[in-house]
């Protein structure tokens, strides 16, 4: 097990020798052993002997507040600065050169995995093929970009084409997308992958807080709020394959329903606890599914792993070639 999820509210303690969640009605034991991430949804109290614990057995806390955003985390690895990949990942960034670079190949990688779900889709009968070709095209231009500016302005044209296809793909279920809205969303399929995103969010978070790498040091989103950009560039690259696949597979299969969602005083529609229970679960599942990626089979926590390690080699010696996971069905 690396994921455990918390979604009730209550103080987590020491009892004989294990950790539990005690909440007014029941106990919850929590896999210490066994557990590389508590992601926790409701309201608790810890304190530090728990912290230490945690620390001890390397586990990560991610806090989500009541909308399912990610709002803080706790995580037990004490990271010294490893003065070759800090200088290497500071000169990349403030290279401009080197920077564009990187930021290219991120989201080269992450526009060829909207393509491989668009043209899945295509095959199922979904009219994608115009917004297929608009993206092919933004790659190419992409790959001959000389900054990061230029290659956001591109990525926000193919992933508005992206987005797009999304209600072709609904057209046979009881959601819509019609654009993407955040802050808050304002349908139920753009409240579904706003979790989902969040969640990978964490995921690649609790990896590069492992790595040696620095979250602080992003090549594409380095104005983030959160000062943890090099996360957001990263799950770009697996956002199509990870989570907009995965929760548009589940509508269409109905195992998502309106009952799954509730509209809040903000105005914006969210999962209930129920409905994020079931894609917290489902996320997980993804997550541990085994996939050939170069010789290996991996799992996809795996896969991000290993492609965090990729982009550490070719910082510290940028004639290694960057290459970061591309889907293929």
């Amino acid at each position: 097990m690396d994921d455990f999820y918390l979604f009730k509210s209550g103080t987590i303690r020491r009892k004989n020798g294990s950790v539990v969640l005690d909440c007014d009605d029941e106990e919850i034991l929590i896999p210490v052993a066994q557990l590389r991430t508590l992601n926790v949804f409701g309201e608790v109290n810890v304190n530090k002997r728990i912290l230490e614990l945690f620390y001890h057995h390397g586990i990560s806390i991610l806090f989500f507040n009541y909308y399912g955003r990610l709002i803080g985390s706790f995580f037990p690895v004490s990271k010294s600065p490893v003065g070759d990949i800090l200088s290497a990942q500071a000169i990349a960034v403030n290279d401009s050169g080197q920077c564009c670079h990187i930021a290219s190949v991120i989201q080269i990688y992450s526009l060829n995995n909207c393509l491989s779900i668009l043209k899945y889709y295509h095959k199922k009968g979904s009219m994608t093929a115009d917004s297929i070709m608009v993206i092919e095209e933004t790659l190419q231009e992409t790959s001959q970009c000389n900054s990061v500016e230029e290659i956001l302005l591109l990525e926000a044209r193919a992933k508005k084409n992206y987005y797009k296809c999304f209600d072709q793909i609904l057209s046979n279920t009881e959601f819509s997308f019609e654009k993407r809205s955040t802050r808050p969303p304002q349908n139920e399929f753009n409240a579904v992958i706003s979790f989902g995103y969040h969640l990978l969010y964490g995921t690649v978070l609790a990896e590069l807080h492992l790595s040696k790498l620095y979250p602080e040091l992003a090549f594409i989103h380095s104005d983030q709020r959160s000062g943890y950009g090099l996360q957001y560039d990263l799950a770009d690259i697996y956002k199509p394959v990870l989570v907009d696949r995965l929760f548009l597979g589940m509508i269409r299969r109905h195992q998502l329903l309106k009952t799954d969602f509730e509209r809040r005083e903000d105005g914006g529609v969210y999962l209930t606890v129920d409905g994020m229970k079931k894609c917290a679960a489902a996320y997980d599942n993804e997550l541990q599914r085994k996939i050939k990626y170069g010789n290996r089979m991996r799992s996809y926590r795996s896969v991000i792993r290993y492609d965090i390690h990729q982009l550490t080699r070719h910082l510290l010696d940028p004639t290694y070639p960057l290459k970061f996971y591309s889907h293929s069905w």
